[in-house]
């Protein structure tokens, strides 16, 4: 960590999935809802700071990637952090999103532990700068969302998402029904284990029965 961590348990609980810890306040469900927050504000602050002369959309894209799941995923996985992760095996060995909520949920720990500067230092030199390609990245699009409502605008067709909460699952995990319509002609539907994931995935549907790509 580069640091003495001044509270220990909240590294430990930061690592800690439900699937093992049910309570409230064992696990990291509320620290990965604090670390989003910020790291949303870091790499934003990252972004601004490393491409002076790009606009506000290119901006956007590229923290939209950042803060993927995908991505967070892939930064948990060169951190090593499945070695650490607590959770049950089944959960361990099929979970899309497991080791990048332990990645918030470990900046959330950093940020009460040791202030908003001290996290902005780990995240820029441990994460960042240490595990991310930033030119690779400016290849890879992923926020189908984003694309299909800016081509709906230009086109003046409508494009609308409705969000749907589903029954937790048996193992409690939350999950939510995304419903995309475009104009008169395309409907697709998608579930995810967020509303953000649910909404990308059936913008992806769409955008790819009309494209094709």
């Amino acid at each position: 960590m580069g640091y003495t961590p001044n509270d220990w348990e909240i590294y430990e609980r930061a690592l800690r999935h439900k699937s093992l810890f049910s309570k409230k306040g064992e696990n990291n469900e509320r620290l990965e809802f604090l670390g989003d927050s910020i790291l949303d504000s870091i790499v934003a602050e990252y972004l601004f700071d490393t491409y002076p002369k790009r606009s506000e959309g290119f901006l956007t894209k590229m923290r939209s990637k950042i803060v993927s799941r995908k991505t967070l995923n892939e930064l948990a996985t060169r951190m090593e952090l499945r070695e650490l992760v607590q959770a049950a095996p089944e959960i361990k060995g099929d979970r899309t999103s497991l080791y990048g909520n332990a990645l918030e949920a470990l900046v959330g720990a950093i940020y009460r532990d040791q202030g908003y500067e001290r996290t902005k230092e780990y995240v820029l030199k441990h994460i960042l700068e240490k595990h991310l390609d930033l030119e690779s990245l400016q290849t890879i699009e992923s926020d189908y969302k984003s694309r299909l409502l800016e081509w709906g605008q230009k086109e003046r067709i409508e494009v609308s998402f409705s969000i749907e909460e589903l029954p937790q699952t048996t193992k409690g995990e939350y999950r939510f029904k995304a419903a995309l319509t475009v104009g008169e002609l395309h409907t697709a539907s998608a579930i995810g284990t967020s509303k953000k994931r649910a909404e990308q995935q059936a913008a992806q549907i769409i955008w790819q029965e009309m494209f094709n790509k």
